[in-house]
C-alpha cells in the first residue's frame, strides 16, 4: 500500500508541473554549452531508463517461461521438486521486482529532465516556473526507487538461499539415484529413444560415409584380383 501511494504522489506531482515544462532543444546553439550538455544527458537518463526498463521485461518473460516450465514439465521425487519450485518462485519475484524498479527509474528520469528543462528555462529568463513541485517530484520519484531497490535487495537473500536448498536437495536426490535427465535436457520421452536401449545411434551421414567406405575397397580389391588373373593367364601362354 506504501508504494502504490508513493507512486500515486509522483505521478499527481509529475501533473501538476511536469506536463506544464516546455522541453529546451540542447541542440540549440543559443544556449550556453554547459547548459546545453546538461539537458542532453537528462535526455539521455530517460532513453537509457526506458531501454533498461524494456530489457527488464524481456528478462522477466524468460524467467516466468523458465518458472512455467519447471512447474509443469518437470517432476523430481521428493524434497528436490518442492526445492525447484521453491526457486522457481523466488526468481520469478525478483524478476517482477527487477522491472518493477526500472518503470520507476522511467519515472525518476522523467522528472529529472522536467525540471532540468525548468531550471534551465529559469536560469536563462525563457520562462517562468514553480520549481517546488518539481523538485519534490524528484524527490519522491527518487525514495520510490529506493524503496523497491530495498526490497529487491530482501528478494536476493530469498534467491540465494532457495539456490543452496536447490542444490542441496539435487546432490541429495542424485546421489541417491534419481532421474536427472528431465531438468537438464527437457522431457525425458524425448531422450529415451537416442539414450536407452541398443545406445547412442550413430549419425546417419558417418554410418554411410563408412559404407561407400567399405565399397570403395572391395570394388579395389576385385580389381586388383582380375588384374593379378588375367597376368597369370598371359603368362601361361
Amino acid at each position: 500500500m506504501k508504494t502504490l501511494l508513493m507512486s500515486a504522489c509522483v505521478l499527481s506531482l509529475l501533473a501538476c508541473g511536469g506536463n506544464t515544462v516546455e522541453p529546451i532543444d540542447p541542440r540549440d546553439l543559443s544556449l550556453p554549452t554547459q547548459t546545453r550538455q546538461w539537458l542532453a544527458a537528462a535526455q539521455d537518463g530517460v532513453v537509457a531508463a526506458r531501454a533498461r526498463r524494456d530489457a527488464k521485461a524481456s528478462t522477466l518473460n524468460l524467467v516466468q517461461q523458465w518458472a512455467d516450465r519447471v512447474n509443469d514439465e518437470i517432476e523430481l521425487a521428493g524434497n528436490a521438486d518442492d526445492s525447484l519450485d521453491s526457486l522457481a518462485d523466488a526468481r520469478l519475484e525478483f524478476a517482477e521486482l527487477d522491472l518493477e524498479m526500472a518503470e520507476r527509474g522511467v519515472v525518476f528520469a522523467v522528472a529529472k529532465l522536467d525540471l532540468a528543462y525548468a531550471e534551465r528555462a529559469v536560469h536563462h529568463d525563457l520562462a517562468s516556473y514553480d520549481l517546488v513541485p518539481l523538485r519534490a517530484a524528484v524527490d519522491a520519484a527518487r525514495e520510490d526507487v529506493e524503496e523497491i531497490r530495498r526490497e529487491m535487495l530482501q528478494a536476493r537473500q530469498r534467491v540465494l538461499e532457495s539456490t543452496r536448498n536447490w542444490w542441496t536437495a539435487y546432490a541429495q536426490f542424485s546421489a541417491g539415484g534419481g532421474d536427472t535427465r528431465s531438468f537438464w535436457i527437457g522431457e525425458r520421452d524425448a531422450i529415451t529413444e537416442v539414450v536407452e536401449g541398443t545406445g547412442i545411434e550413430e549419425p546417419e551421414g558417418e554410418s554411410e560415409g563408412e559404407s561407400e567406405g567399405e565399397g570403395e575397397s572391395e570394388s579395389e580389391g576385385e580389381s586388383e584380383s582380375e588384374s593379378e588373373s588375367e597376368s597369370e593367364s598371359e603368362d601361361s601362354e
